[in-house]
């Protein structure tokens, strides 16, 4: 059998004061506290909602029954109309009337600037001028620049002995490893990035640190990363760097000693980020105390109303509502007007409620946000169930059914989570559409399938599955490579093969230039392992478990 390269080799594949109500059946009033806990699997095992705990939990199923016939047979504004034309108006009247919850990424704006001025500076070496530019106005006209041009002005920004902001260094740097894997090329970059460190204390020090540090292991000068990875470590902007720092710190450490004499300390820095793909792959073969610890851990307690942020507790009871009837696109609509923004401040334990909600109405995104907050802050949330609400099997029948044997439907379904959220509606900025976001483009060479076919699950994961495949062939089942080739398309993948040659896998997962590449290839690994090891013994499979394959990480 075909055993597909997985990247990683690993041994196998409160008493909280829930809300209930005291007020007469006519009226919809506010909730009192009860004495009741209820643990996180009890709740989703049984689906039991807030409501269930209300006196008139009758009166709400009747209120959201009449509800939703009337979006039915109507509309939804009459439906929400009818609700607030009542003597007394009903919360599935206000709870529409919050606006609906929107994320917004953090895209910076980029200032215009003259490209005959940027084209100036370049050739006169005018660092004064370009010093005044940020990152982003930096690398948009560096774009337009010859290589030619930006060697010779990192030469000079290297000899000169003048500091300047870290950007500026940064942003040549990111340029000069277009012409890698030349020493040359190498060296400058390194010098540029070495300035960015020394020369400035913000974000882009710390990032070109980091970067720095990984071109010391690829040039096997791993005791001279280590202060530059510890230093990234102290940054709270770049949080997401800090297990790979962690986890870069230890490689060059163990390279020096026994890797066995692991200190208790470093184990806990470890555990600190237990959903991180590089805390997995740093326990190698040992990487089931990780995922032993999670199933030692009790399950948490879930609080069903909030006493920090009431004024989310309405539209949750009219959620609960819907779902008590199984109306769950009504439910959805309701919980689209959370702020996921403003309730990451509010009791872990509300939060913690909130996902199963977010998971009962199919709401993935909303659910992934606020649940990867929660464990980050609060690893001790991180039991079975949480991670199962994670790591759901939405579309796994269907994957198992499409996909070729060899292929193991969990790294499919970890691929879907990812892309999609498992929306089959979702389409990126790209055109890319459906649950394993494909162009049309792509689904009608791999397998004729049509534009408007793609929103459906079965000729979506049909077409996808075939193109992921093809990949996986094209590189000989590695399959953080052909992740990333998925990603950023197989030509880019082959030129960053040449660009950083190297015999450790790891470190060219790192050094991938895109971090939406980088982020991609970890995050759906990490998935990978979690879907094989919370469900490996209820879904018997092929390959072994939890990642299988023959790449070694360098020791």
């Amino acid at each position: 059998m075909n055993r597909i390269n997985l990247y990683l080799t690993l041994s196998t594949a409160v008493a909280i004061g829930l809300i209930a109500c005291t007020h007469s059946a006519s009226k919809l009033s506010t909730p009192e506290p009860t004495k009741v806990e209820l643990a996180l699997d009890y709740v989703v095992d049984n689906n039991v909602v807030g409501i269930d705990f209300e006196d008139d939990s009758t009166l709400w199923q009747t209120e959201a029954s009449a509800f939703s016939q009337t979006a039915k047979t109507k509309n939804f504004a009459a439906a929400q109309k009818q609700a607030c034309d009542k003597e007394e108006s009903s919360p599935f009247c206000k709870s529409f009337d919050l606006p609906k919850y929107r994320f917004v990424g953090n895209t910076p704006k980029v200032a215009p600037f003259s490209r005959k001025d940027f084209s100036t500076w370049l050739r006169t070496k005018d660092f004064d001028h370009l010093n005044k530019l940020d990152l982003n106005q930096l690398v948009r006209g560096l774009k337009g620049a010859t290589d030619r041009v930006i060697s010779q002005n990192s030469e000079a920004l290297v000899s000169n002995p003048q500091c300047y902001k870290s950007s500026l260094y940064t942003a040549f740097g990111s340029f000069m490893e277009n012409n890698f894997p030349e020493q040359s090329a190498i060296d400058t970059t390194m010098a540029l990035y070495k300035k960015a460190a020394e020369c400035d204390s913000d974000e882009s020090s710390f990032r070109a640190s980091y970067r720095l540090g990984l071109m010391y292991v690829w040039q096997n000068q791993c005791p001279a990363a280590v202060p530059h990875f510890v230093k990234v470590q102290k940054s709270p902007e770049l949080n997401f760097l800090h297990s790979r720092s962690r986890y870069w710190e230890f490689f060059c450490k163990d390279s020096s000693s026994d890797k066995n004499q692991i200190t208790s300390q470093r184990l806990q820095k470890l555990h600190d980020f237990p959903l991180s793909f590089h805390t997995l792959l740093y326990f190698g073969d040992k990487s089931d105390e990780v995922f032993e610890k999670v199933k030692a851990q009790a399950e948490p307690k879930v609080m069903f109303r909030s006493k920090a942020g009431p004024e989310w507790n309405s539209t949750i009871r009219v959620a609960e509502a819907f779902l008590k009837i199984d109306d769950i696109k009504n439910a959805a609509i309701a919980l689209d007007r959370i702020d996921i923004n403003k309730v990451e401040t509010l009791e872990p334990e509300f939060r913690l409620y909130l996902s199963t909600l977010f998971h009962r109405s199919q709401q993935a995104l909303q659910k992934f946000r606020l649940l990867a907050r929660l464990m980050s802050q609060n690893p001790q949330y991180s039991s079975m169930t949480a991670l199962k609400i994670y790591y759901p099997l939405w579309y796994y029948d269907l994957v198992k059914n499409e996909g070729p044997r060899e292929l193991d439907p969990f790294l499919i379904i970890s691929l879907v989570r990812q892309e999609s959220a498992f929306n089959p509606n979702a389409r990126s900025n790209r055109g890319a559409v459906g649950l394993m976001q494909l162009l049309p483009s792509t689904a009608r060479r791999v397998a004729s399938v049509k534009k408007q076919e793609l929103h459906q699950p079965e000729k979506n994961i049909k077409a996808g599955v075939k193109f992921f495949n093809s990949l996986l062939k094209r590189y000989d089942n590695k399959a953080y490579l052909a992740l990333s080739a998925y990603n950023a398309g197989p030509l880019v993948v082959d030129r960053w093969l040449s660009r950083y040659p190297t015999t450790n896998d790891t470190l060219f997962m790192d050094l991938i230039p895109y971090r939406e590449t980088r982020e991609y290839a970890a995050i759906i690994l990490r998935n990978y392992y979690w879907y094989s090891r919370l469900y490996h013994q209820d879904h018997v499979i092929e390959t072994s478990h939890p990642i299988a394959g023959s790449i070694n990480k360098e020791d």
